[in-house]
């Protein structure tokens, strides 16, 4: 996003171009987007409209505010094919000569039943969606229903598509599922209720399930550890250019006693 404006971005390994919608986004506050590119004319299109009643939202219906943006343009840059890339990333793809390739700026906020079509779609066909209506499946490159799978024992972290060819997302970190969606109607307060109204699904930028490192030093902690605070001092580089990092951990001691009655 630029200043806050939703924005449709295109990039050729070299440079890139934008469509930016011409209102910005209200924080906590549902809308429905689409976006729509034509790759033989450069012609991008971005949809952008609130989804708001009395309750989903920060704001209701009755804030005298402009949410609406409907923009075309055709883009100078064509966008290259993508290889060693995940199908949908929400977030940025950066480079780093010690880190490699990694991905940062990743999306916070909620998401409800989102989906991609094999060609652009017209004007009806998107406000019928957008009113709550499902994509036709013609056409349908995949569709990720977030409503779908949750069981009396909850919901894990795979989120099914369920358009014609199964493309099933995986939730890195957890992810919060059974989140109040875009047509929550504040009656409900159970997903058991009404599954079709809990379709939110929330990411935190710094949510972290387990970092998946391999154990690289191990110590025995002493009997006569005092307890405190205590940090290992981790160095990477040379003389030149040296990085330092201190890891910090708890210790404390615990004494056993026996109690007769």
């Amino acid at each position: 996003m630029f200043r806050g404006s939703l924005e449709f971005w295109v990039g050729d390994g070299q440079s890139a171009d934008a469509a930016a919608a011409e209102t910005k986004l209200i924080a906590r506050v549902w809308y429905f987007v689409a976006a729509a590119y034509d790759p033989a004319s450069g012609c991008a299109s971005l949809y952008q409209e609130p989804v708001i009643n009395r309750y989903n939202s920060l704001l209701s219906k009755i804030v005298p505010y402009d949410y609406r943006s409907h923009v075309q343009e055709t883009l100078r840059v064509r966008p290259a094919p993508s290889t060693g890339i995940g199908f949908v990333i929400g977030a940025a793809t950066e480079h780093n000569p010690a880190r490699g390739a990694f991905h940062s700026q990743c999306y916070n906020g909620k998401i409800d039943r989102c989906g991609v079509q094999g060609a652009a779609l017209d004007r009806p066909a998107i406000d019928a969606i957008r009113d709550g209506g499902k994509p036709n499946s013609r056409g349908m490159l995949a569709y990720w229903d977030t409503t779908a799978g949750y069981t009396q024992q909850g919901i894990g972290d795979t989120v099914l598509d369920t358009g014609p060819h199964g493309l099933h997302a995986v939730g890195v970190n957890r992810p919060v599922r059974c989140q109040t969606g875009w047509n929550w109607n504040g009656r409900d307060d159970c997903f058991r209720l009404a599954p079709e109204e809990f379709g939110g699904i929330e990411f935190h930028a710094d949510a972290l399930t387990d970092c998946n490192w391999q154990p690289t030093l191990s110590l025995t902690i002493p009997d006569t550890l005092k307890s405190g605070v205590y940090a290992i001092k981790l160095t990477a580089g040379d003389g030149t250019d040296l990085a330092e990092e201190f890891a910090t951990s708890c210790a404390r001691r615990t004494r056993k006693r026996r109690f007769a009655s």
